[in-house]
């Protein structure tokens, strides 16, 4: 699992405000947004950003958002009170960006991971429901890069896929087992064999995990070393207050 070219020691700037940059580039086709503020578009994840990463503004944010929607947004640190006027906040933790440093085991998983594709996706909806994870999958997810599951007697049981890319790094996202299956070694098998790809396209793999959460040690395991912490945010939209205030429609056209 070795790039042709070796992979940089430092990522490029991009990565520190890679939901921006992936929704202005990789993943353009897939966004709105104006000069201040992108999101994917609905049907999506309800990730977000605004251009400058030090002064987010969720006033610019509300224009792309109709009352009840939520924004999911990567930061650097909380945002101010006066700043989530019109928000509320429903999520707040601290997550650690990861991207792989080395060269991962070897992959040896039974049974093997298998490509995914639009016929899977009722049963990718189930899993994610089951494993915990139906907030940070969507039907349209699919759409977003290249899935992988794990099957046990016919039921997809394991998924994970690539998703956010900007800088040379791809992101390894919606990583869940179903309950039952868990402990057998399927995630890090779904992990290994993306990474895999990701490097095979000449790209460096990496992944967000939750402050404190076990799988930090198997990421590590795999060849990914802890880059940074960030803020995971999830903020509502309030209900709008007064005539005047535009909600963003599915049929707005990005600027």
């Amino acid at each position: 699992m070795s790039p042709s070219n070796p992979l940089p020691g430092r990522a490029s700037a991009p990565a520190d405000h890679l939901v921006w940059h992936n929704l202005a580039g990789h993943h353009a086709a897939f966004a709105v947004g104006d000069a201040r503020v992108r999101r994917y578009r609905p049907g999506f994840l309800g990730f977000a950003a605004c251009a400058d990463p030090h002064a987010p503004d969720p006033a610019a944010l509300a224009r792309w958002f109709a009352p009840g929607e939520s924004a999911l947004l990567m930061l650097d640190a909380p945002l101010p009170e006066r700043a989530r006027a019109g928000w509320q906040t429903l999520v707040s933790k601290r997550a650690l960006r990861m991207h792989w440093h080395g060269v991962a085991p070897p992959i040896v998983p039974a049974p093997p991971p298998v490509p995914l594709g639009p016929r899977d996706l009722p049963a990718m909806v189930a899993l994610a429901r089951e494993a915990g994870a139906a907030g940070m999958f969507a039907p349209r997810c699919l759409e977003l890069g290249r899935f992988r599951g794990v099957f046990d007697a016919g039921r997809l049981v394991a998924m994970a896929g690539t998703r956010m890319g900007a800088g040379g790094l791809r992101e390894i996202a919606s990583v869940c087992t179903h309950p039952a299956q868990r402990g057998r070694g399927h995630a890090s098998a779904l992990v290994q064999q993306l990474a895999a790809d990701i490097v095979a396209g000449g790209e460096r793999p990496m992944l967000w995990v939750a402050e404190g959460s076990p799988a930090q040690r198997i990421y590590e395991s795999l060849g990914f070393r802890v880059q940074r912490p960030q803020l995971f945010v999830m903020l509502q939209r309030r209900p709008a207050e007064g005539p005047g205030r535009a909600a963003f429609r599915p049929s707005a056209r990005a600027r």
